[in-house]
This record gives structure tokens, C-alpha cells and sequence, in this order.
């Protein structure tokens, strides 16, 4: 629970300025614990296995424009409910408090940002790392 503990003292409640009100604390709080392999959404097997997701549901160019030190690639919410799945989709959105699609507009939005930086360097830190470099996350400047 520390790492929670951590994300959401930082977070607060942060609003996005174009989600009609979408809290992206609550959903941040909820993605970060997939990167790292828990949470409600563990299936997908972690920051490695959310990328792997990506890349077989056709989003490989992004999610590697996120990994690597160049610009990030956006993507539409469609596209990555698309690959993630909309259960994956349904299950964020249950957790967060949100409704469907203002989970995916967030994954949208989010992800791109908190998978670029668990990854410095370009590279995926094993799962032994991904915690203490989610631990250090710039969520501040993450949410704007």
C-alpha cells in the first residue's frame, strides 16, 4: 500500500481541463498499479505486458514512441480500448469511479505519459525496478 499511499498524496484531485470534470487523480491511482503488475487489471502482466498487449492489438508504433526518448505517438481512445480490450476498459473504469468512455479518453491520455516515464532511457525496467522508478514518478507534472 505504500506505493498507493504515495501516488495519491501526490495526485490529490487533479481535473483534466477537457474531460468534463474527469478526475485523473482517481484514474492515474488506478493505472499506475497495472504498470506494476497489480491492482484490479494484474492479468496483463505489468508494464511489459500492457506494451506487449499494445503492440499484438496493432498500437506497436506508439507504444514504442512511449518507450523510446523520442516524441510520444498520441492515440485515440478507440484504438486503445481496441487493443487493451474493453473488459480491460470496463474493469478501469468500475475501479475509478469513472464511466466507460472517460476510461478510455483517460487511458488515452495517461498512459502514453506514465509508460514514457517508467521508461528512462527507452528501455522496460524489469519487475524487480518498475516499482521504484513508479515511486518516482513526476505525477505533478504528469497531470499538468
Amino acid at each position: 500500500m505504500g506505493l498507493m499511499d504515495t501516488i495519491t498524496g501526490l495526485l490529490g484531485k487533479k481535473k483534466s481541463g477537457s474531460g468534463g470534470g474527469l478526475d485523473l487523480g482517481s484514474l492515474a491511482s488506478t493505472i499506475v498499479p497495472m504498470l506494476a503488475g497489480s491492482g484490479a487489471l494484474s492479468h496483463l502482466g505489468g508494464l511489459s505486458g500492457i506494451i506487449g498487449k499494445l503492440t499484438s492489438g496493432g498500437l506497436g508504433n506508439q507504444a514504442n514512441s512511449w518507450v523510446g526518448t523520442g516524441p510520444n505517438m498520441d492515440v485515440h481512445p478507440d484504438q486503445l480500448e481496441a487493443a487493451l480490450g474493453t473488459d480491460t476498459v470496463a474493469q478501469v473504469a468500475s475501479e475509478a469511479g469513472v464511466s466507460h468512455d472517460q476510461a478510455k479518453s483517460g487511458l488515452a491520455a495517461l498512459l502514453p505519459k506514465l509508460i514514457n516515464q517508467a521508461t528512462p532511457g527507452g528501455t522496460v525496467p524489469g519487475m524487480d525496478q518498475i516499482g521504484g522508478l513508479l515511486k518516482g514518478l513526476d505525477l505533478g507534472k504528469l497531470l499538468g
